[in-house]
């Protein structure tokens, strides 16, 4: 099962192949797709992606279908402190359920009222497939640190300084007022 041209890492899968037993997949990306996702990601590098899914079908309004399992990534990506490359690990869970794309289709309403106390409502089942290869480069953006720091750095900029102190530097509004009163004379 690989890739489409239309996403970096692509594993379509025909939901009409899934029947009353569940269905486990083991999923990775190879050096090419990992280069395009490290785009995608805006990372230097992705140096590792697989996951482990289960699919099954479930009860529902139309034909609902659930992917569960794990997946797991090395990525490499910038200290926001040091500028250094740093290599992070990124493992999560994942729990997606997934519907045809017309819930009206299939006796939906116009408007859905939203129960934030709710599942969120199924992913759309598309020419009836699911991506599951977007599904892990979803769960790998949202998990991925957005703030990557090397241990043990420290940032030691930005303080609480009076600015009135004669000892701390001068506001820019203060520069600014000294450079007007210069050309003033």
């Amino acid at each position: 099962m690989k890739a489409d041209d239309s996403t970096e890492f692509s594993r379509p899968f025909r939901v009409d192949q899934l029947d009353e037993r569940e269905v486990a997949l083991e999923i990775s990306a190879d050096d090419e797709e990992r280069k395009a996702l490290a785009i995608r990601l805006d990372i230097p590098a992705v140096t590792a992606l697989q996951a482990s899914l289960r699919l099954r079908s479930e009860k529902g309004l139309g034909r609902l279908v659930r992917v569960t399992g794990a997946m797991s990534a090395l990525v490499e990506q910038t200290c926001v402190v040091t500028l250094e490359r740093i290599s992070n690990s990124v493992d999560a869970e994942i729990d997606r359920l997934y519907g045809y794309e017309s819930w009206k289709a299939h006796g939906g309403v116009e408007e859905i009222d939203i129960d934030f106390q709710m599942e969120d409502p199924p992913d759309p089942i598309v020419n009836e497939t699911i991506d599951l290869g977007e599904l892990v480069t979803e769960t790998l953006a949202l998990e991925i640190d957005p703030f990557p720091k090397k241990t043990g750095a420290v940032f030691d900029g930005y303080g609480d300084a009076d600015y009135g102190d004669e000892s701390s530097p001068a506001s820019p509004f203060a520069k600014l007022a000294e450079l007007k009163k210069r050309e003033s004379r």
